[in-house]
């Protein structure tokens, strides 16, 4: 899974940094159903990691062959480059 997103401008020179946990469900077709937030250093991080989750598709998972729903953890990383 290849997930873009923009890292907000405004924290990064203010150095806040750290991971968003958030739980997905996906749905039998792959798209993300519904979304919590499991863990967050800052809401405009959250704000930008929920947008990248809703924006995914994902393979569903499969019971006894066919597609169905399922729960899974989605994280993104953000970190402040110091070494400049």
């Amino acid at each position: 899974m290849n997930a873009h997103h923009e890292y907000p401008a405004d924290l990064r020179s203010r150095g806040i940094e750290g991971r968003v946990t958030l739980k997905l469900l996906i749905s039998d077709t792959g798209a993300v159903e519904t979304l919590s937030v499991e863990q967050s250093p800052h809401h405009e991080l959250t704000k930008v990691t929920q947008n990248v989750a809703n924006n995914l598709v994902i393979e569903p998972g499969l019971c006894s062959g066919a597609p169905t729903e399922m729960p899974i953890n989605f994280s993104l990383n953000y970190f402040v480059d110091r070494s400049y």
